[in-house]
């Protein structure tokens, strides 16, 4: 928390342009209020970011859209494969050995009971809604769904025909 103090000028709103010694000086594009926003991996640099897009996060009109806004928001934090990235990332596609690369990334909408989530393989929202689910039928069965159905990106082609 002490490293919010030095963070304290972190804005949505851009800077105005100053004027020294008769020369107008503006920032050179849109975002200039969060000049100083750290991108680094390093948890207090994600913190930071963490705070920043959840005071900085836009009204929303529903639920739906709060989907959309979270993962916009997460995804600023995910720990990438690779080199000086995530803990066990160096093990490829084993995934029991990737301890703290982002593997998914989960928003719940409280208010329609659903979970949506997307992958590190495949981008693409899915989504498994509660109130489907006849609990008292399951009884003690444990129903395992896995995250991905073939761990690639799935990409729709759309490319207009002339």
């Amino acid at each position: 928390m002490t490293n919010l103090n030095n963070y304290v000028n972190l804005s949505q709103n851009s800077y105005p342009a100053k004027t020294i010694e008769g020369i107008e000086i503006k920032p050179t594009g849109a975002g200039s209020g969060l000049l100083g926003l750290p991108g680094d991996n390093t948890p207090p640099s994600r913190f930071i970011r963490a705070v920043t897009w959840t005071q900085t996060a836009r009204p929303l009109e529903n639920a739906e859209e709060g989907i959309y806004e979270a993962f916009r928001i997460l995804d600023n934090f995910q720990l990438p494969l690779g080199p000086d990235a995530a803990e066990g990332s160096e093990h490829g596609s084993d995934n029991e050995l990737m301890r703290s690369s982002t593997i998914w990334t989960v928003a719940w909408n409280l208010t329609d009971l659903t979970l949506n989530f997307h992958t590190q393989h495949n981008r693409r929202v899915r989504r498994l809604d509660v109130k489907k689910i006849d609990f008292p039928k399951m009884g003690s069965n444990i129903v395992y769904i896995p995250l991905d159905e073939k761990k690639e990106q799935d990409i729709k082609e759309i490319t207009p025909k002339l």
